[in-house]
């Protein structure tokens, strides 16, 4: 069983990777699944993605009851409502699978509605590049008491 978690969980994982480069496609709520997958199946895997420089931050959020960003909780509601609705009118004629389907769909819509919403003030991978571009910088700058000309010691 637990290679099944396993698989679901990176089968998730990629789900939400390409959540990332397409519009419109939920990556959250991919991460998250993957996370509880791995959480049964492997927590190896689980530490790795809690830990991930550009993922970790959401999935820590989320399991330390945080809740998810606004605009991710706007699109997951918008994926679910666009994939099921197209779903049940194109190709879905039974009536009741209709209705399940679209009970599925208003469960999660308030599930995620009732989640806390985050506020997403600074993006900790910006942070940490320019945390990364400050240090390399002031390694390169010569300390001012150091300066050969006399101007920069006068400035002090």
């Amino acid at each position: 069983m637990r290679s099944v978690y396993n698989i679901l969980g990176w089968v998730f994982v990629a789900l939400g990777i390409i959540g990332t480069i397409v519009p419109l496609m939920p990556t959250t709520i991919f991460l998250i699944l993957a996370s509880f997958c791995f959480s049964r199946g492997s927590p190896k895997y689980r530490e790795w993605l809690l830990n991930h420089p550009r993922f970790g931050v959401y999935l820590r959020d989320f399991h330390a009851g945080r809740g998810i960003p606004k605009k991710c909780k706007i699109i997951a509601i918008a994926m679910i409502w666009t994939s099921i609705g197209s779903t049940t009118i194109l190709f879905i004629s039974a009536v009741w699978l209709q209705l399940l389907l679209l009970s599925i769909a208003a469960s999660v819509s308030l599930y995620l509605y009732w989640l806390p919403t985050t506020v997403l003030t600074r993006c900790p991978v910006l942070d940490a590049k320019a945390k990364l571009k400050a240090e390399a910088t002031a390694s390169l700058i010569p300390p001012a008491a150091s300066c050969p000309m006399s101007d920069c010691n006068q400035l002090k």
